[in-house]
């Protein structure tokens, strides 16, 4: 319940504009999948950081530490979400995006395992974490949870107000 008045109310009260991605390695393959049941499912607008002319040049130029702050710091608006994604949440250059998230004034959903006093735990409005310390069960759990977000938006979106219950009738 908790997700879904999260979820909503950024959708309501920020209006959001688009949900971007922060991820590493695998997690990648996560983010960018769960970009697209975000865009054909729910219909938001989503997008990852992973576009590897942009990547390199900022890693190149400022650091991998920086390479997805940087973007950020163009790309992001106060009214976005930025969905954050490290197994260990360990990831310097995952941490340093939540940072120029919050400086910006985005909201930051953060999805970690591992280590339960994790940093990229203690960045999020709204913090998932898994404690296993094993990259693969962890990945796996992430992809689980955000499927089950969809799974259950796609479901709220299709309800009729008729099939409602109000409290009245109860």
């Amino acid at each position: 319940e908790y997700i879904c008045f999260f979820f909503f109310k950024q959708k309501t009260a920020y209006e959001i504009k688009e949900c971007d991605w922060s991820s590493d390695g695998s997690s990648d393959l996560i983010a960018s999948h769960f970009c697209n049941d975000l865009v054909k499912a729910l219909k938001i607008p989503a997008s990852t950081l992973v576009d590897t002319n942009v990547l390199t040049c900022l890693a190149n130029d400022f650091g991998y530490e920086k390479c997805y702050s940087e973007a950020l710091k163009v790309n992001l608006k106060k009214q976005d979400l930025l969905v954050a994604i490290s197994s260990s949440g360990n990831s310097l250059n995952i941490i340093n995006a939540c940072k120029v998230s919050k400086e910006k004034g985005a909201k930051v959903i953060t999805l970690s395992g591992f280590d339960s006093v994790n940093p990229l735990r203690q960045l999020g409005d709204l913090n998932f974490w898994l404690g296993r310390i094993d990259y693969g069960l962890v990945e796996m759990g992430h992809l689980f949870l955000l499927h089950s977000i969809i799974d259950l938006f796609e479901k709220i979106q299709n309800i009729k107000k008729s099939d409602l219950v109000s409290i009245k009738n109860v």
